[in-house]
């Protein structure tokens, strides 16, 4: 028995790198890929962008552009190519890049749909939100939310105080969108230092897309933690899970959701 376990376990070993060695053999000899110039880890791995996106921290895009700046000579031959790349959907069906939309897991969401005509579907239901019309009738609640934003920094003007202004417009996105989509506020510029939790948790979350991507299988595993834990292992997540129980569950958004949202455990003054 152990030498069959044995006899297994190498034969798995060698199918492996077997597989392995003719996948390389195809990506940079056969693949579409492969008639292009350029680093040869990019066209053989994903892991070239896992290694520039999770372990330099998002810089694959800075790291595409000294591409663009290394290959420019061939760049500059595919200019042809732009007006059939970026068309209108009555030219061409263009459906997203699935490993782009990996990060997102098997959600519903119209930004992470992959398929033209469900995401035509999907992006339909919401136009009337975005019509002039809506947008006209939306003004009075955003100026009122932008007087709050001016009324608290002229309370700080002269003084010696900082303010992160990231946070600042986190926050008044945050009170823009919920005022809209739920008649009421988060209450995120309410916060004495404009919830930087909540920015934070954005910020980190985003940073797992890119980790997702790789490990698709830690998205549906993350999702299925109990809020209690995830909140108890990251305090200041609790905004991003109040959030998350409106959107979900449709609470109201009453005095104990806002409150768990805005008043995050380790928020202190800012000076």
């Amino acid at each position: 028995m152990q030498v069959f376990s044995l006899h297994t376990l190498l034969l798995a070993i060698l199918t492996f790198f077997a597989y392995s060695i003719s996948l390389a053999v195809y990506r940079l000899s056969f693949s579409p890929l492969a008639a292009f110039p350029g680093p040869k880890l990019a066209a053989l791995t994903l892991w070239d962008e896992f290694y520039y996106d999770v372990i330099k921290r998002g810089r694959y895009t800075w790291k595409i552009a000294e591409l663009h700046q290394q290959y420019v000579s061939l760049l500059s031959l595919l200019e042809s190519y732009y007006d059939e790349l970026y068309v209108a959907s009555s030219t061409r069906r263009t459906i997203k890049y699935e490993w782009a939309m990996k990060g997102f897991g098997p959600t519903i969401a119209t930004f992470s749909t992959q398929g033209h005509e469900l995401h035509r579907t999907r992006a339909a239901a919401l136009a009337p939100f975005f019509s002039k019309a809506s947008v006209y009738q939306l003004e009075p609640s955003v100026q009122s939310i932008v007087d709050q934003l001016v009324a608290r920094l002229r309370t700080v003007q002269g003084t010696d105080s900082n303010i992160n202004m990231i946070d600042v417009f986190t926050s008044l996105t945050g009170d823009v969108i919920s005022q809209y989509a739920f008649a009421r506020p988060f209450g995120f510029m309410q916060s004495p230092n404009f919830a930087p939790h909540w920015h934070q948790s954005m910020m980190s979350i985003s940073e797992n897309f890119n980790v997702f991507k790789q490990f698709e299988w830690l998205e549906p595993m993350m999702r299925n933690i109990p809020p209690s834990l995830a909140e108890w292992a990251s305090p200041k997540m609790s905004s991003f899970f109040g959030v998350q129980d409106v959107c979900q569950h449709q609470y109201p958004l009453g005095e104990r959701v806002c409150g768990r949202m805005v008043d995050a455990p380790g928020e202190g003054a800012r000076n």
